[in-house]
This record gives C-alpha cells, structure tokens and sequence, in this order.
C-alpha cells in the first residue's frame, strides 16, 4: 500500500498562517462609512478578511496535486466587501504570453503542457470619490495540460 504524501513544508506553513489569521479576525463591528478616504476603506476590508480556504487543486504531474485558491472563491469573499465601502476595482490585460511543451510520460505516452503568462493593470476606484484611486500592475502564471 503506497505511504500517504507528506505535507509540504509550504502547505505546514500555509495552514499555520490561516489559523493564525482566522484567531486575529477579532475586530470592532464599526460598519463601513462610504465616506471614508480609499486607504481607510482599504484597511477596514483587510481588518474584515479572515483567511480564504484554499477550495480547489492543480494537478502538477506525477501524480501529485496541490491545493489552490480558485479565482472565483477570493471573488465570492471580497467582493461584497468591495461592495459594501463603495470600490471597484478595473483591470485591463497589457500582456499576454503562452508556451506549449510536449511532455512524455514515464509510459511513453505524450501530453501538451501549456504555460501562460499574463500581466495585468489594474485600478482601484473609490466610487464615492472617483478621482481617489490606486493603480497597480500583477503577474499572473498557470499551466495546464491537454
């Protein structure tokens, strides 16, 4: 019977952060003012976040996958936080990049693996104040496999 997959030292220190975060989410009932500056309303959600359970996995190869935080489950938690400060945050793809790579498997068998590559800009709006905003750049990576 194969040994059960130890958790990665990432995974140990994921978990530990989660519960540490989830333990320090005691915060004042204050409700969210809509006039508030954006860096107040800002802080006000980071108070609010408790920790997001990782709720799907990616299958890395060999076998193994690891858990992951999906797109539509951070979007489903912050949202409605972004909702009830009044922001809204725009974002426009300023790059885009993907690499296919064939891969053989131990049995022989081939696989395309695709690895893509995006950057984003986004802009963070105080709706009740729209000339108050935050602009930023992320990079985002996935792969997968057909």
């Amino acid at each position: 019977m194969p040994e059960a997959a130890k958790p990665l030292p990432v995974d140990e220190l994921d978990e530990e952060l989660a519960k540490d975060r989830i333990e320090e989410d005691e915060v004042s009932d204050e409700r969210p003012q809509r006039t508030w500056s954006l860096w107040k309303k800002i802080h006000w959600i980071q108070g609010k976040l408790k920790a997001i359970p990782k709720d799907a996995t990616l299958d890395v190869g060999g076998g193994r996958q690891v858990p992951v935080l999906s797109h539509n489950a951070m979007v489903a938690r912050i949202r409605p936080m972004f909702d009830d400060v009044g922001l809204v945050l725009l974002s426009t793809v300023t790059d885009y990049e993907m690499e296919i790579q064939i891969v053989q498997k131990a049995n022989g068998q081939t696989k395309s693996a695709y690895f893509h590559k995006l950057k984003k800009h986004y802009t963070l709006v105080n709706v009740d104040g729209p000339e108050e905003r935050f602009e930023f750049d992320g990079y985002g990576t996935s792969m997968s496999f057909s």
